[in-house]
């Protein structure tokens, strides 16, 4: 069984007794580290006490796996085997082999998760779909993708409320677009906020005090300021970044990211795509307000001035990369080369 979504994996667990085998992946590590716990201690106690609880990490060997799988509960209906973080795709065909054989016969007693919280799975690689095909088979597939704005903005508010003060939906999605959209970056800003403003609103004016910009949300404001014009607030931003020990490839790579946006955008309005097969081409799933804002921006610019401009972002990436150069001086270069490109006669 596969289940695409926060939602299905909610009403599966609603409706149904914890199946014997879960596989949870996808790309918001919060709901992953969440909800295959939820899993775990619907089957039994998961505290270091517990009896029925194994819990095993990416140094776990298959007779381990093995041994704990077929262990009998004791006074309890069931044993729990939790792996996270075990890189499969790095395991020959012949050992997936002997994982399949165990997992496809598994003791009633048994329910086995395999928690992907950090470990990315890339569904379009085949050693990976096969692997999903194995869990789906005698099992339940569980992707968990980042949560729409919408439901971010509810669960920020709901939060104020817990904690005694309050948010007006138009801050909570402030304080997204500026911390990001990973949960446990946004949660854990969040809860600074909420403990700054005590039992008062949190305002704009306390998440530019208090929260930390996110990476891709200063970069986009570089990319903003070069697109108009403003090289004092730029390298501004670039100098906030660099202060917070930011890598210049992660840098450079955001970055190539921003114009990737507009490139994609400004061929989709050459050859009459969509900005939903874009969307969908691309992986933008909840991330479509960045197609929404290239779309707007990139009727500004000619194909071949943002084609210089993301050749300008691959050859700094490449200098980062390989030359003894200093770092700063090569991304103040890129900077200064991007004002000229952006700002010359559209």
């Amino acid at each position: 069984m596969i289940l695409n979504g926060e939602d299905a994996l909610k009403k599966h667990l609603k409706q149904n007794m914890p199946a014997h085998l879960y596989f949870i992946y996808g790309d918001e590590d919060y709901l992953k580290s969440n909800y295959s716990m939820l899993i775990a201690s619907k089957i039994t106690d998961t505290s270091g006490s517990g009896f029925n609880f194994y819990q095993f990490n990416s140094e776990m060997t298959f007779d381990m796996f093995y041994e704990a799988c077929e262990s009998l509960p004791m006074m309890a209906d069931r044993i729990c085997v939790f792996v996270k973080d075990m890189p499969l795709n790095k395991l020959t065909d012949a050992e997936l082999k002997d994982y399949e054989k165990l997992l496809s016969d598994l003791p009633e007693t048994t329910t086995v998760i395999f928690s992907m919280v950090t470990v990315q799975v890339d569904k379009n690689t085949a050693k990976w779909k096969n692997i999903i095909d194995m869990f789906s088979k005698y099992g339940v597939c569980a992707e968990l993708s980042k949560r729409n704005m919408q439901s971010m903005v509810k669960m920020l508010v709901s939060r104020a409320g817990q904690a005694g003060c309050s948010i007006s939906p138009q801050n909570a999605q402030y304080l997204i677009n500026v911390v990001g959209d990973d949960l446990n970056r946004l949660l854990g800003e969040f809860d600074k906020v909420s403990a700054y403003a005590s039992s008062r609103e949190i305002t704009a004016h306390m998440i530019d005090e208090v929260a930390v910009r996110s990476v891709e949300t200063s970069v986009f404001d570089i990319a903003k300021a070069i697109n108009s014009a403003d090289g004092d607030k730029a390298y501004r931003l670039l100098g906030e970044l660099l202060k917070q020990k930011t890598e210049p490839t992660l840098i450079v790579g955001v970055l190539a990211g921003e114009y990737a946006d507009l490139y994609r955008m400004k061929i989709a309005g050459k050859y009459g795509g969509s900005l939903r097969e874009i969307s969908t081409e691309f992986s933008y799933k909840n991330r479509e307000f960045r197609l929404k804002n290239a779309s707007r921006l990139c009727k500004s610019y000619s194909e071949k001035r943002i084609k210089k401009v993301m050749e300008a972002i691959a050859d700094t990436d490449i200098k980062i990369k390989t030359s003894g150069a200093d770092k700063t001086m090569i991304l103040e270069e890129l900077i200064a080369k991007l004002l000229l490109l952006m700002g010359k006669t559209r």
